[in-house]
């Protein structure tokens, strides 16, 4: 694609993250991320969303957390009702209630 002159966007990344995480192949999905955002294209929300979905069909929930903070650290995105949603299921699940409300009120988007 690249030696074509069409760079890949943010789209097409999370396309391909998607794809990865549906074959369960998250080691290369966040290789994919690192990647995208070495080559100057930075996750959005939805590249982020796509990732954590696929962790948490894993039962991955702490694995889902962490990139969840580092989302935050990165700055640029923010956690959105649709990552709360897919979140609160499995922690609820796992008897983590208190994990959500830490979550949350640590990563919601800071307003005045």
């Amino acid at each position: 694609m690249a030696n074509k002159g069409c760079l890949p966007d943010v789209v097409t990344y999370t396309v391909l993250i998607a794809a990865l995480c549906e074959e369960g192949r998250m080691g290369e999905a966040k290789d994919m991320m690192t990647q995208m955002a070495n080559k100057g294209c930075l996750p959005n929300s939805v590249t982020y969303n796509v990732f954590v979905q696929g962790l948490l069909k894993r039962n991955k929930t702490d694995d889902a957390i962490l990139l969840l903070k580092e989302m935050d650290a990165r700055g640029g995105c923010t956690l959105n009702a649709t990552t709360i949603l897919m979140l609160s299921e499995p922690l609820r699940r796992e008897g983590k209630d208190s994990v959500i409300f830490d979550v949350v009120i640590k990563l919601l988007p800071k307003k005045v």
